[in-house]
């Protein structure tokens, strides 16, 4: 009997060895002292920032294209968005590779400068940058011939009468400067030649009468030889039309009845019309001649239309 109660115990605690759960004893890592921890990209976190390429001004030339890209980029890597307003006309804005890109090719009306506005976003942030755009316009002209329509009106016009004809010029050199720099941004020196014929009919009178009356003097043509030069009064206007403008014309008198007189002639006018190839001008100016014993009678308003162009 005792043997058989020795034997069920020994079964039985067998039994409860077998259907135990295992147990493993897992090391314990040594304690670390505290640092810095690698940072955890979280979106939006931080904004866009623009990459250093994109500049904040750019330079155009006429009817050449320019192509500007707008790059920016995101520490949490974030998809950008961009967007662009205030683009001169038939300018486009198109999305490139991580950027967008930006191409204009100016005409001879866009010569000026804009501000584009350019905006990226990750979603959170919004990032601006204002773009400069200058059109510029630079170019020199040599020996351009010209022609046109000459008056003058003498302050006393009884002696001799209105003097009308044709003008002559030729324009050693002139230029056109659009861009930010200071000073006129159109120029011109010229040589001038005035052949003019008087609207008075028979004979000169007062101050130019013949002091023998059996031999009357008859009203003779003039002839005007000149240097000028004349400055426009804008800098870096953005049209091509009615630029206004002063200078200076000196130079001689040539008429029988006067005899040859000097003169100096301060003027002012527009250029109706002014390219590399073409000017068309409207000029006036007072005549002063250098002589005090005709200077009362000669003074006066002198007008002019001309049309210069170039050759090649």
């Amino acid at each position: 009997m005792r043997l058989m109660r020795s034997f069920l115990g020994g079964l039985v605690a067998f039994a409860a060895c077998l259907f135990a759960a295992p147990s493993f004893a897992q090391p314990i890592a040594p304690a670390q002292p505290a640092g810095p921890s690698a940072p955890v990209a979280s979106s939006g976190v931080h904004p866009p920032v623009w990459d250093d390429s994109t500049q904040t001004e750019y330079t155009a030339s006429l009817k050449e294209t320019l192509t500007i890209t707008l790059r920016a980029t995101d520490e949490d890597a974030d998809p950008l968005t961009y967007n662009v307003s205030g683009l001169p006309l038939k300018a486009k804005a198109e999305p490139g590779e991580g950027s967008v890109v930006i191409t204009w090719k100016p005409e001879d009306s866009d010569v000026g400068s804009y501000t584009v506005l350019a905006t990226v976003t990750d979603g959170t942030h919004k990032v601006p940058r204002e773009i400069k755009i200058i059109v510029e316009d630079e170019h020199e002209s040599f020996f351009m011939p010209g022609a046109g329509f000459s008056m003058f009106v003498p302050n006393h016009t009884e002696p001799l009468g209105v003097f009308m004809g044709a003008r002559i010029e030729i324009l050693p050199a002139a230029w056109i400067h659009l861009n930010e720099k200071r000073g006129p941004s159109h120029g011109r020196v010229y040589l001038s030649f005035d052949i003019l014929t008087s609207t008075k009919t028979g004979y000169a009178s007062g101050t130019f009468a013949s002091a023998d009356p059996a031999k009357p003097n008859q009203v003779h043509d003039a002839f005007l030889p000149a240097l000028g030069f004349d400055l426009s009064l804008e800098r870096n206007p953005s049209r091509r039309w009615m630029i206004p403008f002063f200078g200076m014309e000196g130079g001689a008198f040539f008429q029988l009845n006067t005899g040859t007189v000097a003169f100096l002639e301060p003027l002012g006018g527009v250029h109706l019309w002014s390219s590399q190839n073409v000017y068309l001008n409207l000029i006036g100016g007072y005549f002063l001649p250098l002589s005090t014993e005709i200077f009362d009678d000669m003074r006066g308003l002198r007008a002019r239309f001309t049309l210069d162009f170039s050759l090649w």
